[in-house]
């Protein structure tokens, strides 16, 4: 490219030398983008309304976010799904240059940022930041695209049907307004939580979540309000504090609150209350300062009318109660978070990972009866199986012979079995333990029950899900 459009980009302590206007057009230049790329210095480009209109390779692997997925949102909005905290580059309208640190979503750590506020008619008008990316900053790598999709703690800004709910979320968390999330398994219910603790509560403070249907009906006092020395044969010399002191300060997600043993409910209601606990075994009790989510793929209306659920209870819980949607009534949605998600996964690959045509018509197609836990499950395959071009062979047996649909409720037909010939006998075995596990879980009203109906436990029951 021509030396002489570089030259507007030069960053020194005296930043009133460039000209805003030419570094915004430039920002849409290919060639000036290119050049930007062969940096080491991770570059972030922000408008006068605040919103990113470039950013380099390191800048991508620094954040997490792929430009195409960045350019026209604001740090602000940016923030929640960077792996580094991005508000920072926001504050102030100085014109000139400062030093910013940027913290890291989940891990302790900071890197050192470099601002420059440019001005145009007097006005502050482009954002230009500066960094190391964090290999070059001695900063610990943050864990891989893939590992990110799998843990599903992060939400992809294609899912517009859940902004909403976030910003609703936000403002009860600011009022101390009772949430109960009601969804189907899998539609991101924790990342919701997630999300809302992030925004208002903050990364740093305490996030404890608790699956309710994973803890034995013995244990569940002990674990919730925690004991002291003593309390129980086995019990630690030490004591150990529960599950709700160690969220003080902070935020308490009760996930699977329907699967709460009877017996316990009273204990719960107890210190929603009045906010106070008595470990097993203490005299005294404790105040406990922290803000309780629930959430549960179960009825608890209904519970409450078969009396199987406290009606006391449930509306200690329910001061709020918002409705997470499925995937599949928002399918104008998948493909662009089907893009979103591959092109976070790109960031970490040596080879660009891109889907052939008729595998995407396939996965635009899927009725995904298991959400986004089934799409993020998917797309970890396809990372796993694919080297450049995924095809329709890498993708779930299930989604190979059809095109598209909740195959996973359907019976193991013809098809399906023709669909699984040819795959390895432990693969096959896996996809129809799956369909029973699917099935044994819409017929049983709990995780519980349906372990077992199945002849298992429920911690096997929930590791399988999670395979």
């Amino acid at each position: 490219m021509n030396r002489g459009k570089i030259a507007p980009f030069r960053l020194d302590a005296n930043p009133g030398g460039i000209d805003p206007a030419v570094l915004l057009e430039l920002c849409h230049d290919e060639g000036f983008r290119q050049f930007c790329d062969v940096l080491n210095e991770a570059v972030i480009v922000f408008d006068e309304e605040k919103n990113v209109v470039a950013l380099n390779k390191a800048a991508e692997k620094a954040t997490g976010l792929h430009r195409s997925i960045a350019c026209g949102y604001s740090a602000e909005a940016l923030s929640a799904r960077s792996r580094l905290g991005l508000k920072p580059l926001l504050a102030g309208n100085a014109v000139g240059h400062r030093s910013v640190m940027l913290r890291w979503r989940d891990e302790p750590g900071e890197i050192a940022a470099s601002l420059h506020v440019l001005a145009r008619s007097g006005l502050p008008s482009l954002r230009v930041a500066l960094f190391q990316p964090p290999a070059a900053a001695g900063v610990r790598a943050k864990p891989d695209a893939t590992q990110r999709l799998l843990r599903n703690d992060s939400l992809p800004l294609y899912q517009r049907r859940l902004e909403p709910l976030i910003e609703f979320g936000v403002r009860a968390f600011q009022s101390r307004r009772r949430i109960l999330l009601l969804g189907e398994t899998g539609v991101g219910k924790t990342t919701l939580v997630i999300q809302m603790h992030r925004q208002a509560i903050g990364a740093d403070q305490p996030f404890v979540h608790v699956n309710c249907s994973s803890i034995s009906e013995s244990l569940f006092e002990a674990e919730m309000f925690g004991y002291e020395r003593g309390a129980f044969t086995g019990a630690l010399a030490s004591g150990k504090p529960g599950f709700i002191e160690a969220a003080s300060g902070g935020t308490l997600f009760l996930d699977e609150i329907g699967d709460m043993p009877p017996s316990q409910q009273a204990k719960l209601l107890k210190f929603l209350e009045d906010g106070c606990i008595q470990p097993v075994g203490g005299v005294r009790q404790k105040s406990v300062d922290v803000f309780v989510v629930c959430a549960t793929n179960r009825d608890l209306a209904e519970d409450v009318r078969k009396r199987t659920f406290r009606e006391d209870l449930y509306f200690r819980i329910a001061m709020i109660p918002l409705t997470v949607p499925p995937l599949r009534e928002y399918r104008d949605e998948l493909p662009g978070l089907i893009d979103t998600m591959i092109a976070n996964l790109n960031l970490t690959r040596a080879r660009r990972l891109v889907l052939s045509a008729d595998c995407r018509r396939r996965m635009v197609e899927h009725s995904y009866p298991g959400n986004m836990r089934e799409l993020i499950g998917i797309i970890g395959r396809l990372d796993l199986l694919a080297d450049e071009v995924a095809g329709v062979e890498h993708l779930p047996p299930q989604m190979q012979g059809g095109g598209g649909g909740d195959q996973l409720s359907a019976p193991p037909g013809e098809a399906e079995e023709e669909a699984m010939e040819g795959h390895p006998l432990k693969q096959r075995v896996r996809a129809y333990e799956r369909r029973l596990i699917d099935e044994a879980l819409r017929a049983a009203p709990s995780k519980r029950q349906a372990a077992r109906a199945l002849g298992i436990d429920i911690a096997s029951l929930l590791r399988k899900l999670q395979e």
